[in-house]
């Protein structure tokens, strides 16, 4: 394959973003074939197949994600190299990009040239291993002609052994010239029996040394892969299968490097006697922003503890667990108490060391019996498995509770704190992660009401209570918007003049219905859903208003 003259199909909905990326192309000595959508791409692939596809992410009859993973499992398509080109720079869409298949991504708007240099680089590594796999079939093919020219003619020795050392000093060269380590394993004793020069360069031990020792190449396997590897190797080469593996290697400097190592398995008469592959070049900084972005998805930021997102897989994985065995699972929301006074009166500095503070201290009670996460602001959540009964949850909400009733020391400021914790069992009062939220979350509001610093379970009677006071809640808002509230003035008598020298406004809710609600019934809920402020502007204006009458 020219590198410089490949074919590249360029998928993208967009007229002008189609033609910007030809002319970039042609201008770099490429061949071009436009597609202004998914399935019109798939259609052309049916008839050509192109050397490196370039893809827009976002698409109106099919994504550029759709299209991807149909490629990859098509047996004609699956090793053609799939570059994003896509506007959408949020993490998430890379991820996806990557777990669909594809081997890059280009963030609109780029630099020409560094587009150019990354469909160059794929081109080369796809050239690579099919330039590999054909001058070895080349090289074999000599080798059996020379070996019959050998039988034949005793008189062509001299000539044949000069041929064969140009070619092995031909492949030498081309060996050396690879940019990544080719490597020969003899089978089935897995003998390192080569290693190309590069290996020293990229991992620091001088050539010879991996040859000297049968087991020195898997003693530099990384210890949490080496099982992995060397299984895969046995496995693949006893079914003569050809493949693509990343794993770790630590080079003599102690550093852990990430490779992508290029497989194929050498078969004689149907027996596999040899593996040979390419360590391609250094994959480490693509592997750090993989294992980065899976934190930035599934962590914390502040407290580093799991996110909503993976608390949800943790308890999906618990749940059926605990179905299967017949057990039962708790699942404790805690929310800190006052934590919205520290926050607005010390500032949001000392609220961020108080919620990372509180997470290290569920994290030490209960790390290693259940799963901490923070839900968000200052929400936490424990979960509990293989429990008999609701006993080991009210023992954790106890143990909780005293946790966070010892004071916090920041910025030289002594904080008390406390929390207000619901739970909610498995299969009593919910199926699935969702419903058991739902359910903690409830008793965790009803924990609030009884003065804080308490735990409680849930019941059904909890659920009536909180639609009541969803309901209610509601009501305020209308209340509000149809300017339902009244206010009575109770006055101030002066007992020794008889004389009235102030009045105190009282706040009524008159209902559409015509009953008179007491504050004392709906300021509670004012104050935790954010209603209090706007009522209590309403309330000034109004009396200030009449005083002025």
């Amino acid at each position: 394959m020219d590198v410089q003259g490949g074919k590249i199909l360029v998928v993208d909905d967009l007229a002008d973003n189609l033609r910007l990326l030809q002319q970039m192309l042609k201008e770099g000595g490429y061949t071009t074939y436009p597609a202004n959508s998914g399935s019109m791409a798939l259609r052309f692939l049916q008839t050509t197949l192109p050397d490196v596809i370039l893809m827009d992410a976002m698409m109106p009859d099919m994504d550029g994600y759709e299209v991807c993973r149909r490629l990859r499992t098509d047996p004609r398509t699956h090793d053609i190299p799939v570059i994003f080109v896509s506007a959408a720079d949020h993490v998430i869409d890379k991820v996806k990009a990557f777990s669909c298949g594809a081997v890059d991504y280009v963030v609109k708007p780029f630099q020409q040239e560094e587009v150019l240099a990354r469909i160059k680089t794929h081109l080369s590594l796809r050239d690579l291993q099919k330039r590999l796999e054909q001058r070895v079939a080349e090289r074999t093919s000599e080798l059996s002609s020379i070996n019959a020219a050998l039988s034949r003619e005793i008189a062509e020795r001299i000539r044949t052994e000069k041929a064969l050392t140009n070619t092995r000093q031909d492949y030498k060269s081309l060996v050396d010239s690879i940019n990544g380590i080719f490597w020969e394993l003899e089978l089935p004793s897995f003998r390192l029996a080569y290693v190309s020069q590069q290996v020293e360069s990229m991992l620091g031990f001088p050539q010879n040394v991996w040859l000297q020792s049968d087991s020195f190449w898997i003693d530099r396997l990384h210890p949490e892969d080496r099982e992995r590897v060397v299984g895969y190797f046995k496995t693949d080469a006893a079914r003569a299968l050809n493949y693509d593996l990343e794993y770790r290697m630590v080079d003599a400097g102690g550093r852990t490097v990430w490779l992508r190592n290029i497989v194929k398995v050498i078969v004689e008469n149907g027996t596999p006697v040899k593996m040979r592959g390419v360590m391609v070049v250094d994959i480490t900084q693509k592997k750090t922003a993989e294992e980065q972005l899976h934190v930035m998805a599934h962590y914390d930021a502040l407290t580093g503890l799991p996110n909503r997102a993976l608390l949800r897989q943790q308890a999906a994985q618990v749940i059926e667990q605990a179905r299967r065995d017949g057990r039962k699972v708790a699942l404790l929301v805690i929310d800190l108490d006052y934590f919205k006074n520290i926050n607005d009166s010390l500032g949001h500095q000392t609220g961020d060391a108080l919620l990372r503070e509180a997470g290290m201290r569920l994290r030490a009670g209960f790390g290693a019996t259940g799963k901490v996460a923070r839900l968000g602001g200052d929400e936490f959540v424990l979960l509990m498995p293989e429990l008999d009964n609701g006993q080991k949850a009210a023992a954790a909400a106890e143990l909780v509770l005293d946790q966070l009733r010892v004071p916090y020391l920041i910025d030289g400021h002594e904080l008390h704190s406390g929390g207000s914790i619901g739970v909610s069992m498995y299969p009593d009062d919910g199926g699935d992660v969702d419903a058991l939220l739902r359910a903690a979350d409830t008793a965790m509001y009803s924990a609030k009401e009884k003065g804080r610093n308490t735990y409680r379970f849930y019941t059904a009677s909890l659920k009536i209570a909180a639609e009541k006071r969803l309901m209610l809640e509601g009501g305020l808002r209308q209340a509000l918007a149809r300017k339902e509230f009244l206010l009575y003035y109770q006055p101030k008598i002066d007992l020794k003049t008889g004389r009235i020298f102030a009045a105190e406004a009282l706040l009524r809710w008159k209902r559409p219905d015509g009953a008179i609600v007491s504050c004392g019934e709906f300021v509670d809920i004012a104050e935790e859903s954010g209603l209090i402020l706007p009522i209590g502007e309403w309330a000034l204006r109004d009396a200030c208003q009449q005083l002025k009458q």
